[in-house]
């Protein structure tokens, strides 16, 4: 007996390993990296836009810093909510073959053009309610006409 269990100890190592193996380690696709592209490019768009949208060189040492951290936090908080790691994700990134890229970006680009879509519609109002603009002036003396008949006078008020 003391040789089965032997036998069986490095396939249970090997379990062990496997199910120690982080969540990120699997492999993404082209969708999920433009995905996760798009929205680390908002996060890190959010913090510009909280300090002004300041250069580097327009910003001292410490307002620097603190942006540096926050979009390092922004970027990391991404990741976490997609489930991934940013190791694990630069490594598949680097390694993406040239078909990959292009159907990466071509997702990314139609991604950014859906955003782009949504915002103008929001800040757009909509066809079906805007106001209908009522026409004053018409009464009883000067009851107002649509359509003038042929060769007819038209009254100046």
């Amino acid at each position: 007996m003391t040789m089965s269990v032997r036998a069986a100890l490095p396939f249970a190592i090997a379990a062990l390993c496997a199910l120690a193996l982080p969540a990120g380690a699997a492999e993404f696709s082209p969708e999920q990296v433009a995905k996760i592209r798009h929205e680390e490019k908002a996060a890190l768009k959010k913090v510009d836009e909280a300090h002004g949208n300041k250069k580097p060189g327009e910003m001292d040492n410490e307002e620097r810093r603190k942006v540096i951290e926050e979009k390092a936090a922004a970027a990391q908080a991404v990741y976490e909510k997609n489930g991934v790691s940013a190791k694990d994700f630069v490594q598949y990134s680097a390694r993406m073959s040239r078909e990959d890229q292009a159907r990466a970006k071509a997702e990314e680009q139609r991604l950014e053009e859906k955003a782009k879509a949504e915002a103008a519609k929001q800040t757009k109002p909509d066809e079906g309610a805007r106001e209908i603009p009522i026409q004053q002036g018409f009464d009883d003396e000067y009851p107002g006409q649509l359509e003038h008949p042929e060769g007819a006078a038209t009254e100046a008020r």
